[in-house]
C-alpha cells in the first residue's frame, strides 16, 4: 500500500488540483429570515434511482446553517457571463441577494434569473467528513435551458466551454473577476484540496457514504454474532440492527442496491466484497446454528432462508422510517410485524418467536 507523502506542499497541491475545471453553482434556500445562498464548486450527482445530488459546505460556513434549517434547497447552475453573480454569493458580510432577480422554485428556494439550470431538492441527509459536511438532497423538480454555456472555474479564474461550431473559447485562466480560487473557497466554505476530489468524482462521494456504512454495519453484525446468544435471539438482534440502520443510512443502502454491479467493476470499491462476505457468513452461520441446536425447523434451507430475509430487507429499506407511522407501509409497527413473521417462519414447529416483547401491526 502506497503511503501518503506528509511533506506535500499545500500550495503545490492546490496548484495541481486547480488544473481540473469545474462548473459553478449557487445553492439557495428560503427560511424564516429570508433567502440564503452560497457559491460552491462542490456540486455533484450521486444517484439516479432515487435521484440524488450532493454538495459539500465547510463547517465554518455562515450560510450553510440557514440552508440546512430550511430543509430544502435549490442548485442554480451558473451560465457563462455570471461571474459577478458568483462573486457576490462568494463573499461574506453583505446582502447576497441585493439587486438579484429570482423566482421561487416549487420549494420556495430562489431560482436565480439567467442560470443554465436549476435543481430543486429536499435535504435528506447530512454527513460529517473532516472539516466539511456532505449534504445529500433528493431531487423534487428540475429544469435546464437549451441555450448558452455554463460558467467554468479553472486555475482560480472563470471561463466557458467551447461548444461544437463555436468560434472562440473563453479564457479559462482569466483572473479579471477579482476573486481568486483561494478567496472563493474561503468565502463559500469550500476547501479546494479536499473538495476537488468530491466535486469532480461521484465515486468520491459514494466511497465516503457507502464505505463508512458498510464497515460500520459489518462490525455491528459481527458484534451481535460474537455475543453468547441463542440463535433466535441473534437473528432477532440482526433484524433489529438492520431496521435501525435504515433511516440514517438510506442513501448508502440505495446506492448499494442500485449500483452494486457498477461498483464491483471499480478497483476503488474492492473492499466491499470482503465486507459483504462477512455479513453473509454471520447470517448463514447463525441460521445453521439454529438448525443444529434444534431451535429452527430441521428442514430449513439455510441459504434460501437467508435470501428471503435479504430480499425482505431490500424492499423495506426503500420506505421504512423509524417513526411510529400512520400508514401500513411505514414505521415501527410494520417493522415489528416483519420481524415476528420472519422469526415464526424459522422456528421449529412454529414455537413462540418473541425473545423480546413486540407486537405486530394492528
Amino acid at each position: 500500500m502506497v503511503q501518503p507523502d506528509a511533506t506535500v506542499d499545500s500550495g503545490r497541491f492546490r496548484h495541481v488540483l486547480g488544473h481540473f475545471a469545474t462548473g459553478v453553482a449557487v445553492i439557495t434556500a428560503i427560511g424564516p429570515s429570508g433567502p440564503a445562498g452560497m457559491a460552491v464548486s462542490s456540486f455533484t450527482s450521486v444517484s439516479l434511482e432515487p435521484p440524488l445530488v450532493a454538495f459539500l459546505p465547510d463547517k465554518s460556513s455562515t450560510s450553510w446553517p440557514e440552508i440546512r434549517d430550511a430543509g430544502t434547497f435549490c442548485v442554480n447552475i451558473l451560465s457563462a457571463g455570471q461571474e459577478q453573480l458568483c462573486a457576490q454569493f462568494a463573499r461574506k458580510g453583505l446582502d447576497k441577494f441585493a439587486g438579484v432577480s429570482w423566482q421561487p422554485a416549487p420549494s420556495g428556494a430562489p431560482v436565480l434569473d439567467g442560470v443554465m439550470a436549476w435543481i430543486d431538492c429536499e435535504l435528506t441527509q447530512t454527513f460529517e467528513s473532516g472539516d466539511h459536511y456532505i449534504a445529500i438532497g433528493r431531487v423534487l423538480q428540475l429544469e435546464a435551458s437549451e441555450l448558452g454555456v455554463p460558467l467554468v472555474f479553472f486555475q482560480g479564474g472563470y471561463g466557458q466551454l467551447q461548444l461544437p461550431g463555436s468560434a472562440e473559447v473563453g479564457a479559462a485562466g482569466d483572473r479579471s473577476s477579482g476573486v481568486s480560487l483561494e478567496q472563493l473557497a474561503h468565502a463559500t466554505g469550500t476547501d479546494v484540496s479536499s473538495l476537488r476530489r468530491y466535486a469532480t468524482s461521484t465515486e468520491g462521494v459514494v466511497d465516503e457514504l457507502v464505505g463508512s456504512y458498510a464497515r460500520w454495519f459489518r462490525d455491528e453484525c459481527l458484534q451481535i454474532a460474537g455475543r453468547t446468544l441463542r440463535a433466535t435471539e441473534a437473528i432477532d438482534e440482526l433484524l433489529r440492527a438492520s431496521f435501525d440502520s435504515m433511516p440514517t443510512n438510506r442513501v448508502a443502502i440505495m446506492i448499494l442496491q442500485n449500483e452494486r454491479q457498477y461498483l464491483g467493476q471499480r478497483p476503488e470499491f474492492t473492499y466491499l466484497e470482503p465486507l459483504e462476505h462477512d455479513l453473509v457468513q454471520v447470517w448463514l452461520t447463525t441460521l445453521q446454528r439454529g438448525v443444529d441446536e434444534g431451535e429452527f425447523d430441521p428442514h430449513l434451507d439455510v441459504s434460501l432462508a437467508y435470501r428471503f430475509i435479504r430480499d425482505v430487507l431490500f424492499t423495506v429499506a426503500r420506505w421504512y422510517t423509524s417513526g411510529s407511522g400512520e400508514t401500513p407501509r411505514q414505521g415501527v409497527p410494520v417493522a415489528e410485524a416483519y420481524r415476528s413473521f420472519i422469526l415464526r417462519g424459522l422456528l421449529r414447529n412454529h414455537e413462540s418467536s418473541e425473545p423480546r416483547e413486540a407486537t405486530a401491526a394492528g
